[in-house]
């Protein structure tokens, strides 16, 4: 959950919200009504309840976790999820233009976690391609563009002329719903 910024979102929208990472973070200490958990990367287990949960937000944590426990998770993560719950995945694309600036190495291919998801009981509700990184130069190119240009710098760049031009297989992140079936 990082910083806790969506656990904090949520939480104010009256959803009851727990957070977990990696680290703690310093900010977690604002948000007093949410609980944070801190899971070392190779944890075998997740610290909840079976059927916890209606909705698991993974933003940004797939490329992060080491692939030989990834399926572990997987089972975890429906073992968590109550019946006919929901899984979000955004993640960094190994197929965009930019891949080779992530910071995360360990990049989920969309296909890989279709056949896992598939095989741990999940049913694909939808995928989409977000964020614009260019074919050369893709940093250099985005920092010129964040101090020349006159409106906000968002690397998304949702629904700009930028990302039309950007086969959605060559976006910075895949987005994936899924539902756990019974």
């Amino acid at each position: 959950c990082g910083r806790g910024r969506n656990v904090g979102l949520l939480n104010q929208l009256g959803y009851q919200v727990a957070g977990q990472d990696m680290t703690s973070s310093s900010w977690w200490g604002n948000l007093m009504d949410s609980g944070f958990q801190i899971v070392p990367p190779d944890c075998e287990g997740l610290p909840w309840k079976n059927s916890a949960f209606d909705l698991i937000n993974d933003s940004l944590v797939v490329s992060y976790i080491p692939v030989k426990i990834f399926e572990v998770l997987i089972k975890e993560i429906r073992r968590v999820l109550k019946p006919g719950g929901y899984w979000v995945i955004l993640a960094a694309n190994n197929k965009s233009y930019g891949q080779k600036n992530f910071q995360c190495k360990n990049l989920l291919p969309l296909a890989l976690m279709r056949s896992l998801a598939k095989n741990n009981g999940f049913k694909e509700i939808d995928v989409s391609y977000e964020g614009f990184y260019a074919p050369y130069f893709p940093l250099f190119i985005n920092f010129i563009r964040k101090q020349c240009g006159p409106w906000n710098f968002d690397l998304s760049d949702y629904e700009s002329w930028l990302a039309e031009q950007t086969p959605p297989e060559k976006r910075g992140l895949w987005l994936m719903r899924l539902r756990r079936g019974d």
